[in-house]
C-alpha cells in the first residue's frame, strides 16, 4: 500500500454513520439490504484483526418535522421492505427541556457507528509492522504500465483509491469525478449527554463520552479545503434548531468527499491497461458502500466476476 497522510481526505472526518433510511419520505438507501449486514462483519473481522473495537450499536433518532412525515413514516413502516429498520410503535419525544421536537421522532433500527479514526490508525500500524506500507505520495511518472513495475515493486493489478485527489490521477481523469466540501463541528457531549445518532436539519452523533459530530455541510463551490465562517453559521443554526440548552463547540473541521455524478461509486479497469483499476467516488457513504464493493472489485479483478453495471465505470467511458 502506497498512501501519504492527507488530513482532508474524507475518511479521516467521517461521522462513520450507517443510516439505513434517509429523506423526509423515509426512503431506504440503495441497496441497504446488502450493503449493511457485509459492512457490519466487515468491520467487525477488522476490528478483531488489529485488536480495537470498531463498531457501536447506535440507534438513529429521526427528527419528525410535521403530520405529513408522521403519516409518510405510518405508511413505510407498514411495507415489507421497511419493517426491518422502522418500528411499528408511537411517535417519541426526546426531553423537551433540552430539544425541540414538537412532532417527536422515530427510531431506527439496525443502524450503527464505525469508529473510523481508530480504524485508520490503526490499520496504519498493522501495515507498518508487516513492512506493507509506503508512506509517500504516489509517483505516477514511475509507473512502468507494461512491465508492471512501479519503482522497484512489482505488482498484478495496481488499484488507485485515492479519494478526491482521483482527479489528478492522469489515467482515470476522465471520469466525473467531483470534489464536495463538507464541514461539521466538533461539541462537548458532557452538556448534551446524548448516547444515540440524532438526524434533524443536519446530524449530531456521540463520537464517544466526551465528543459529538455535529455535521455536516455539502458544498460544490469552494475556494479551499479550510472551515469557512459561513459553514460554521450554517451548522450552529442547524444546531439551534435542534439544542434548546447552551453548549461549546470544541472544534470545527473541514474534509472533501470524491463523488460521481449519478451519486454511485466508480469501479473497474482501464480501458487500454488491464493492470490498472479504479475504487472511488462513495461521497458521504462511503462508510456503507467502502467494503462491499472493495470485495466487489476484488470478486471482479481476481475471479473475473462482471461488474454491476450501476458502479460500472464503463458507464462514463465513450
Amino acid at each position: 500500500m502506497i498512501d501519504f497522510p492527507d488530513e482532508k481526505a474524507a475518511s479521516t472526518h467521517s461521522s462513520g454513520i450507517i443510516n439505513p433510511i434517509t429523506g423526509k419520505r423515509f426512503v431506504k438507501s440503495w441497496r441497504i439490504d446488502d450493503l449493511l449486514p457485509f459492512a457490519n462483519q466487515s468491520y467487525t473481522a477488522l476490528g478483531l484483526l488489529l485488536g480495537k473495537e470498531l463498531v457501536f450499536e447506535q440507534q438513529v433518532k429521526r427528527i419528525l418535522h410535521s403530520i405529513e412525515e408522521i403519516n409518510n413514516l405510518s405508511i413505510e413502516a407498514n411495507t415489507v421492505d421497511y419493517l426491518p429498520y422502522l418500528i411499528q410503535a408511537n411517535v417519541k419525544h426526546l426531553d423537551q427541556q433540552k430539544f425541540n421536537n414538537p412532532f417527536g421522532y422515530c427510531e431506527i433500527e439496525k443502524s450503527f457507528r464505525v469508529d473510523i479514526k481508530t480504524m485508520l490508525a490503526s490499520f496504519r500500524d498493522y501495515l507498518n509492522e508487516k513492512n506493507m506500507l509506503l508512506e509517500e505520495p504516489f509517483e505516477y511518472a514511475k509507473l512502468e504500465i507494461g512491465a508492471s513495475i512501479y519503482k522497484n515493486w512489482c505488482f498484478e493489478k495496481l488499484i488507485f483509491c485515492e479519494g478526491y485527489k482521483g482527479m489528478e490521477n492522469p489515467f482515470f481523469n476522465h471520469l466525473p469525478l467531483k470534489p464536495n466540501k463538507g464541514q461539521y463541528l466538533v461539541l462537548d457531549n458532557r452538556q448534551l449527554d446524548i448516547d444515540s445518532t440524532i438526524t434533524g436539519a443536519g446530524v449530531i452523533s456521540p463520537m464517544d463520552e466526551q465528543n459529538v459530530y455535529a455535521g455536516a455541510t455539502y458544498e460544490w463551490q469552494f475556494e479551499n479545503d479550510l472551515p469557512t465562517k459561513v459553514g460554521f453559521e450554517i451548522l450552529k443554526s442547524n444546531i439551534n434548531s435542534l439544542v434548546k440548552i447552551p453548549y461549546n463547540i470544541l472544534d470545527h473541521k473541514a474534509g472533501i468527499r470524491p463523488t460521481s455524478p449519478d451519486r454511485r461509486p466508480l469501479l473497474g479497469v482501464h480501458k487500454a491497461y488491464e493492470n490498472l483499476a479504479i475504487l472511488n467516488g462513495f461521497g458521504a457513504k462511503g462508510t456503507s458502500l467502502g467494503p462491499y464493493f472493495a470485495k466487489h472489485l476484488i470478486d471482479h479483478l481476481w475471479h473475473k466476476k462482471a461488474l454491476n453495471d450501476d458502479v460500472n465505470i464503463a458507464r462514463f467511458v465513450p
